[in-house]
């Protein structure tokens, strides 16, 4: 299993790498869980985010835990950028992440998320 969760550098600045693609809904809320468990630990508003979602099932458990994640951890969020949506699940995203920034490719994120 690839590492879904890293820390890593892009021009100086620290953002915290996040593979959500392809996951069940068992291995999706425990890569969730692990991810809180970081963004607690850290300062209000001080993580930039990178996350890629792409190739999964949506299922209600899914929805559940993302939205009790986003409200336990979005003060510790600085900005968040989105790679690998479309369709249903891009508006599932807008709809609980209302300030997410979708990018296209993965550098477009990585360098929208260094401006910010």
């Amino acid at each position: 299993m690839p590492n879904r969760i890293e820390w890593i550098q892009h021009k100086g600045k620290s953002i915290l790498k996040l593979d959500y693609s392809g996951l069940s809904e068992e291995e999706y809320c425990q890569t969730v869980d692990k991810v809180r468990e970081i963004l607690l630990t850290q300062p209000k508003n001080s993580i930039l985010s990178v996350v890629t979602i792409s190739h999964g099932n949506i299922t209600d458990g899914i929805l559940r835990k993302a939205r009790f994640h986003r409200l336990r951890t979005k003060d510790h969020l600085k900005a968040v950028a989105a790679v690998g949506l479309s369709g249903i699940l891009k508006i599932i995203v807008e709809i609980i992440y209302r300030d997410v920034y979708f990018a296209k490719t993965y550098d477009e994120a990585l360098n929208w998320l260094v401006k910010q």
